[in-house]
């Protein structure tokens, strides 16, 4: 069984494991945001749900509180060794499993329309595309509702 911990990798930890993944998003997280600074963001002001393999931070789900219904995923990254081996799944699941026991009912995330291999994940893990009034050329915003407990 796959243990997780909550907010212990450090901010260094988090950069290492961030510009290991750098490539496998779309497009590139090092062409989006300074990766030194991102990982001291998600370290100061994320939640955050790891997954270490031995002392190497090897799975993160990052994410914020909106408000007591709400959560915004900012992050979810898995290490290119660990892919494909349902780590993002579980990642997912642990959020959830947090959710209901808080009552809250959405979950939320923004993702690249190039990110082909992404959307079919989320698609996967039923969360919809949702339509908006001004709608971003680049991303699609995807929620997941979640069944009051």
């Amino acid at each position: 069984m796959i243990k997780y911990r909550w907010n212990t990798a450090g901010p260094k930890q988090i950069n290492h494991h961030l510009l290991d993944c750098d490539n496998t998003f779309v497009p590139s997280l090092s062409s989006r945001v300074d990766i030194v600074d991102y990982s001291a963001k998600l370290f100061e002001q994320a939640q955050r749900i790891e997954y270490f393999d031995k002392n190497d931070l090897s799975g993160l789900l990052a994410f914020y509180l909106v408000d007591d219904q709400e959560v915004f995923i900012t992050s979810i990254s898995v290490s290119p060794a660990y892919q494909g081996k349902g780590l993002g799944k579980q990642l997912l699941f642990e959020l959830e499993d947090y959710c209901q026991k808080n009552s809250i009912l959405k979950i939320v995330l923004r993702v690249s329309k190039d990110n082909k291999n992404a959307i079919r994940f989320y698609n996967a893990s039923n969360f919809m595309a949702q339509r908006e009034k001004e709608p971003s050329k680049y991303e699609y915003k995807m929620i997941k509702h979640l069944k009051k407990t």
